[in-house]
């Protein structure tokens, strides 16, 4: 995806997630590219090993208002919230 294309979706209302893996990234083209603020859509990691925690954050942000309703019945049902 180019910035350009990035900032037509984003125009219309996308929100864009980044994530970079090694240390060979462009950081200020991924940027460009996510959606502000960067601490919740732009993700780097030098490791593989550490994408769990980054997906987990993306799980955080992209299914945040999924996660509230299905926690909110977990709760109801009283069964044991998962940790993501």
């Amino acid at each position: 995806m180019t910035i350009k294309e990035a900032e037509l979706l984003k125009n219309r209302g996308a929100r864009m997630f980044v994530v970079g893996v090694t240390n060979k990234i462009n950081e200020t083209e991924l940027k460009a590219i996510a959606s502000e603020p960067y601490k919740d859509h732009y993700f780097n990691s030098t490791s593989i090993a550490n994408l769990d925690y980054i997906r987990n954050n993306l799980l955080k942000h992209v299914c945040h208002e999924g996660a509230v309703k299905v926690e909110n019945t977990l709760r109801r049902n009283k069964r044991k919230i998962p940790n993501l």
